[in-house]
Formats: C-alpha cells, structure tokens, sequence
C-alpha cells in the first residue's frame, strides 16, 4: 500500500486533473476501471496517487503541471514534508543570490547535492538558525524542482510554494493568515514623524508579512522569530531576496517562553500574535521582567504578547499588535488595561469591521502602544477609531450596479491612517470625527471597567443640526430605498435561461495557456516586486481579488468579480488585486469574469485555509465561440445587476431603520398623527 503522503483525496484529485468535484464524482460511479479507495474512511476515501496519476494519463486527462506544482508533487513524497520544503527555502535564497549562469553550471555539477550544500553555506546566512544543512540523496529532485520554479517563473512564486507546504503543515489553533491590507495599515500607523524607523521586529512573524510591510515602506534592520521552523526560514527568504538593502533576524522558538532577542530594543514592534492559547506559560514566566504592567492573567495570552511586544520596543518607539475585541473589556485583564492607560502606554484602539481578517465573523481591533518615555507624565488622550465598512449610503452602486469595492477599501484604512496622524501630531488639540474617531482623556476611562472597546465612545448616529434635517435624510434614504428595489425587479425579471436536455463537460483552458495564446494579458501588484507597479485600468479589464476566503456561512464564500466600467476607467490597479485583460476579437470580459469567479474554478486555483490565495495562472476559462460566449456574457451582467441591487437595497433597508430609530428616540422626530395599521 502506498504511504500516506502518496494518497489524494476527491478535492485533490479535481485540482490535479482541473476539473469539477462533481466530476470526479462522475468518474467514481461511471467508470469501473477508476482506482479503488486506497484510505481514508467511507465518507472521506483516499486514493493512491500513482493510480490516479495512470488512470487520468490513459485517458489522456493528466494535464501538464506548472513548475511549481511539480515542485510542491516533489515535496509530498518526502518522508518529512515541512522540514523538506524549510531545507529547500534555504537552497532557494542560496540559488536567487546567483546569476542565471552560475545556476546552469550548479544544475549541470556531477556534485549537485555538495554543491548546493556548499552554496547554500556561503549565500544563506540569513537562515543559520537551521544549522549546517546536508542534502540527502531523497532530496536531490526537490532541489531541481525548485531550481527549474525559479528559473520559469521567479523567486517569489518559488517562495510562495514552498511557503504553501511549511504552514499548511504547521496549523495551530488561534493562528490566522494577515491579509496585506491591514499588513500594510499596521506598518502605515507607526510613528513617522522623524521618518520611518529602522529597526521593526514581529515576535510571531508566521511567513513575514508584516515585517515585507514596514520593509516596503522603508524598514531597514528587520527581526522575527516564530515557533515554526518553515514559517521563520520562509520569512528569512521572502525578506533577504526582496528589493532594497536589508538586515534580516529571524529565529526559531516559542517567543514567550524562549526569546530569541531578549536584548532587543526595535524603534516599533508588529504583531498579529495567536489567539486564545492558555498555554503561554504563565506558571513559568511569573517573575519575568518582561511584566512591567502587572502579570498577565492564564486566560488572558494576548495581554502577555502585548507586553512582550512593549518590552522590545525602544523607548518612544510604537507597537501595533492586532487582537481579539475581549481584550478591550475581559474582567481579567482589567488591572493591566489600567496600568497601560494610567503609564500613557495606550495611545489608540481602532475597531477593525467583521469580513476583514480572519476569523472573519469577529470585528478584530488594532492596538496602537508607545513604550513610555523617561519619567511619569499625564497620560494623553487615547484615540478611539470606530472604522467603517463599505457605507452604500455614500456610494454609487446603485447608479452604478456592477461597481464592486475591493475588500482593502471596505476597511476604511486610508481614513483610519490620515486620522491616526491628525492625533499623533497633537493628542491633546485632537478634533473629534463624529461617528468616526475621538479622542477620550485617560482619567474618563479608568473606571471599574476599563473598558477600551472603541464602540463604547464612538457611536454611529444619524444626528442632523435639526429635526427639518433629519426628516429630509430620512426621506432622502427612503426614495434611494425604493430606487434601488426598482431596479432590482427591473433586473430580476431580466433573467431567463433554458434547460438543455442534459449537462455537459465543456473544453477548457488554464489562463495560463490563454496568457502564453495571448488571448489574455495578466497584471498584479503583490507589494513584492514593482515590476507591475502603475498599472492602469482599461475598460472591460476583469478584476479578482487576490484572496478568497472558503467560509461557506459568509454572505460571499468567494470574491465578487468586477468588469471595470465607465468609474474604473484609468484608475491605478491596486495591490492584492488581480487584472485579467481580454482581447475583445477573442474573449468577452463578462464571460470570463463569470467562469473566472465560479466557485469550483476559484476553489481549484487556490492555497491556504483561513484565508486562501487565488492562484490567477491555474484558473480555467471555457472554449467556445465568441457569439456564444457573448450571450453568457450578457447572463452573467444580469445575475452581477440583482446581486448587487438586492445588496444595496439590505444595506439601505438598515440604514432607513437606523436612521428613523434614532430620530424617533432622539425627540428629533415623531410618529405622524392617525392609526398606523
């Protein structure tokens, strides 16, 4: 029997062939000659991947893998998946530091493997707390995988799927993926007024995304540790091969327990630490001098990183650490959130909206530290800053129904930076944002509570100058309410469709193919590189988020996709998102924008757990003419029109509630005389 690294399960199958699952379904009842469970259980069978791998090639169905699909099949059958895929990140960082030439010569050594041990020796000092590294015999196709990735398609996708192995290998409960958007806002609140800081460090660094953020907007000298050996080496790599010249720490160990820079005074700390592990070691750690506000209850982890975080950072210099909304009101920690506001340790908490970050049904918060400077001093205001999530009574959807707001922009983080800096500048001469931001005086919040959930002293209203005002937002809203379910049924009877007498299998291509064809042109802007950088929208452009997020109890288990119009046109394409352009004489954009966003095609082409990255090479487009593609084309705006008017109208439906709510309690308006019925 083969070893359990060697099974696929059905979901892996329908990536390897790129197909449906529903199709393998097909194939397992239809065709007998289909490889038999090999493992697994009933509910969830398991098939050897050899078998599989003959069976679709007979049928001429095994479809070429990419590069870095042959390099991640490589790694699977390694007795030691994680430590392989670590090794081998160490051996890219060695090969990206070499030119074209010196890999071909590395490549063509009788001495392959004590050549790249020798290599990765000199070039990749950023990864010693590996040890000295010695490639077994096993390891050699993994290493020529890995070189042939980087060579075909570069370092950062060869990193990405090694990266992909060591975490999906090393999930721990309370650990969660940090999208870029709020990577890039956590190093964007960090106190710039002398320039950026130098030296940033991320106890819990996971694959470097936070510490690429603050690199990206000037961060020179960069630390991290992880308890993950793969997730540190991968930040190491990410860090050491990126643009610009950088000093990169990066160690191995349980940050709390075991601190792998106990000296280290950074000009700002990042972290987005895990969450709700009890097991921190508080029985260990009671008299550590890390505890400078009191010791951290058992239950209460995140305030031990909060502090652990405070401690590394210089005096005067920030912490920004993301953390779950109960720290900002738990009982427990009642005593600590005192001391941190009575030492003027707490200079913001700004409420991040659900859907942003995962978990995504929990509104995260952003804690804003400075480590206090010299001797006691009145503390300054803390900021609270209530951030918004995408407001549709501000915006144009429904003039414009297809217009979809990418998910960095529903966090409202431009606002919560320009906000953050108006109060860095001045705390104490800070002018409110109603409905936004205030800052409260620290005395005002050290009551029994200590409560320091931004919602508490930010409050959403609908208070006008006047009652004449409220009533005309109030109709104002209403008539917007009454258009946009108008134009819903308009829509909705637009819709028709006929019933073939059976479904069938369509031909298709990877856009991949359809790239290399030049039917489509691909752009990105990750953040890594800015080799797409400045990349402006066209009309009939086709926009993807980079992230889908597989949570089937969401209102979208997967990205909305937008046809770029008329508001979109030559706009800059922003990070994170994915810009597919058609030749119009060969694809219709709003066909492949419908087949590009289906489910089982973003499913198929996507990595991670929490959080999943859309891998736009591995997607399928379906091969048809263009007539037909046009009338699916047509459908496919119709089906986006009601999607988006019956969006608008909830939001608006709540937005009338809320606002007649507050009125009618605020004495601002009364019920109209007469029966109601």
């Amino acid at each position: 029997m083969s070893s359990p690294s060697e099974q696929m399960t059905a979901a892996e199958i329908s990536r390897l062939a790129k197909v449906t699952r529903a199709t393998v379904s097909n194939w397992r009842r239809r065709h007998p000659s289909f490889p038999a469970p090999s493992g697994g259980n009933e509910t969830s069978p398991t098939y050897d991947r050899a078998e599989v791998e003959a069976w679709l090639r007979d049928r001429g169905q095994l479809p070429e893998p990419s590069p870095d699909d042959k390099l991640r099949n490589t790694i699977r059958v390694q007795e030691d998946l994680a430590a392989a895929a670590t090794r081998a990140l160490a051996f890219v960082l060695a090969a990206a530091r070499m030119s074209s030439d010196e890999r071909t010569q590395l490549a063509a050594a009788s001495n392959f493997l004590r050549r790249s041990e020798d290599e990765v020796s000199a070039r990749a000092g950023e990864l010693q707390f590996l040890g000295k590294i010695s490639f077994d015999e096993p390891e050699e196709p993994v290493l020529r995988a890995a070189l042939d990735t980087l060579e075909q398609l570069g370092r950062d996708q060869t990193i990405d799927a090694l990266t992909s192995l060591v975490s999906s290998d090393s999930v721990m409960r309370g650990v969660h993926f940090t999208p870029q958007s709020i990577a890039t806002l956590m190093a964007g609140l960090i106190d710039q007024r002398t320039g950026y800081p130098t030296s940033v460090f991320d106890p819990a660094c996971g694959t470097g995304g936070l510490l690429e953020a603050a690199r990206r907007q000037g961060a020179t000298r960069l630390f991290g540790q992880d308890l993950v050996a793969g997730q540190a080496a991968s930040t190491a790599t990410r860090l050491a091969v990126g643009e610009g010249e950088v000093d990169v720490r990066a160690a191995v160990g349980d940050s709390l327990r075991d601190d792998a820079f106990p000296e280290l005074a950074a000009d700002a700390v990042l972290c987005h630490p895990p969450f709700g592990d009890r097991d921190w070691g508080h029985d260990e750690l009671g008299l550590d001098g890390r505890w400078a506000y009191g010791l951290p209850p058992k239950g209460e982890p995140e305030l031990a990183w909060l502090e652990h975080c405070l401690a590394h950072v210089r005096p005067g210099g920030t912490a920004v650490i993301l953390l779950p909304p109960g720290v900002a009101s738990r009982a427990g920690g009642r005593r600590i959130r005192s001391e941190l506001v009575r030492q003027g340790a707490v200079r913001a908490v700004i409420a991040i909206p659900a859907g942003i970050v995962p978990p995504l049904h929990v509104p995260l918060h952003l804690w804003v530290l400075r480590n206090p400077e010299g001797e006691p001093r009145e503390a300054d205001p803390v900021l609270f800053v209530n951030a918004p999530a995408a407001d549709a009574s501000s915006s144009s959807m429904d003039e414009n129904p297809a217009t979809t707001e990418p998910v960095e922009d529903q966090l409202g983080s431009a606002l919560s930076v320009r906000v953050w800096r108006q109060y860095a500048a001045d705390p104490t001469g800070f002018d409110a944002h109603p409905g936004l931001a205030r800052g409260v005086p620290a005395l005002e919040l050290l009551d029994d509570l200590v409560d320091l959930t931004p919602a508490r002293y930010v409050h959403r209203t609908y208070q006008a100058q006047s009652p004449k005002e409220q009533s005309r937002l109030a109709h104002d809203l209403r008539d917007r309410l009454a258009r946009s379910i108008e134009l819903f049924n308009t829509a909705n009877l637009q819709l028709d469709w006929r019933i073939p007498e059976r479904a069938h299998e369509r031909r298709s291509a990877m856009v991949n193919d359809l790239v290399r064809g030049g039917a489509i042109t691909l752009h990105r802007v990750t953040g890594r590189d800015d080799s797409d950088g400045g990349v402006t929208i066209q009309r009939g452009d086709v926009l993807l988020p980079e992230h889908a997020a597989p949570n089937s109890s969401s209102t979208y288990p997967f990205p909305p996709v937008l046809v770029a119009g008329e508001a979109e046109d030559g706009t800059e394409l922003r990070p994170t998102m994915i810009l597919f352009r058609p030749d119009p004489e060969r694809l219709d954009p709003w066909f492949l924008a419908g087949f590009l966003s289906a489910e089982e095609n973003v499913s198929n082409a996507s990595i991670g757990t929490s959080l999943r990255r859309i891998d736009p090479k591995r997607l399928r487009v379906p091969l048809m003419p263009l007539e037909e593609q046009r009338r699916y084309g047509a459908m496919f705006r119709r089906i986006e029109t009601v999607r988006k008017s019956a969006d608008t109208a909830y939001r608006l439906a709540t937005d009338v509630a809320r606002q007649l709510r507050s009125s009618l309690t605020s004495g601002a308006l009364q019920p109209a005389n007469g029966d109601f019925p």
